[in-house]
């Protein structure tokens, strides 16, 4: 969070003030690790006023702190859409996006982000972060997607376009020898086909 912007947008004196008192109260709670008190009091600054910058920045964060990124990225991304040039605004919906699995969107705003200007060593590593996560994300999906296949191939053995579309997704993996189980040899069964069939474990 940065602290050389001013916590509030002008309004009328009072109001502002008291606003102003109540945010730094719900910081210093969640610097303490009173989350719970400390969402309250955000919340309550949000129905006053909803637009409240740092307000949404700091429930954002407290999300992605309390493992629920997912609930802090419209708060992020309303304190980023309020104050586009603040380097910290951006980091913390950067991140939002990357804790709740949201990789494409990180990446699309990862380069806005850069063409607003945010650089420098947290940008750099958070790009690496985001690179890693988008492989574990990909072979994650990957891999669902070939243990639904090998289920329809198992539930058809005799659908050869199944076998191969499995061995050919293994072969993709590097899994040599488990392709070879599924995909067919000239004018061949596959393997895998002709075990189901005669009752041969592979």
């Amino acid at each position: 969070m940065s602290n050389s912007e001013p916590i509030y947008s002008a309004e009328s004196g009072a109001d502002s003030t008291k606003l102003d008192e109540a945010c730094r109260k719900a910081m210093d709670l969640q610097l303490a690790g009173q989350l719970n008190d400390a969402e309250r009091l955000y919340k309550s600054i949000l129905e006053a006023q909803p637009l409240h910058a740092v307000a949404n920045h700091c429930i954002g964060m407290l999300h992605v702190q309390s493992q629920r990124a997912a609930d802090g990225i419209p708060h992020l991304l309303a304190a980023l859409e309020a104050h586009p040039q603040n380097p910290d605004y951006w980091l913390g919906y950067l991140e939002a996006l990357l804790q709740a699995g949201h990789t494409g969107d990180a990446t699309q705003a990862l380069g806005l982000a850069r063409a607003h200007g945010l650089e420098g060593e947290s940008v750099d590593n958070f790009a690496k972060r985001l690179e890693q996560s988008a492989l574990v994300w990909a072979e994650r999906r990957a891999g669902d997607a070939l243990v639904a296949m090998t289920t329809f191939a198992k539930l058809n053995p005799d659908d050869a376009e199944a076998c191969r579309a499995v061995g050919t997704q293994l072969l993709k993996l590097k899994r040599f020898d488990e392709a070879e189980t599924y995909l067919p040899g000239a004018g061949d069964r596959p393997k895998f086909c002709r075990s189901l069939r005669s009752g041969q474990n592979l």
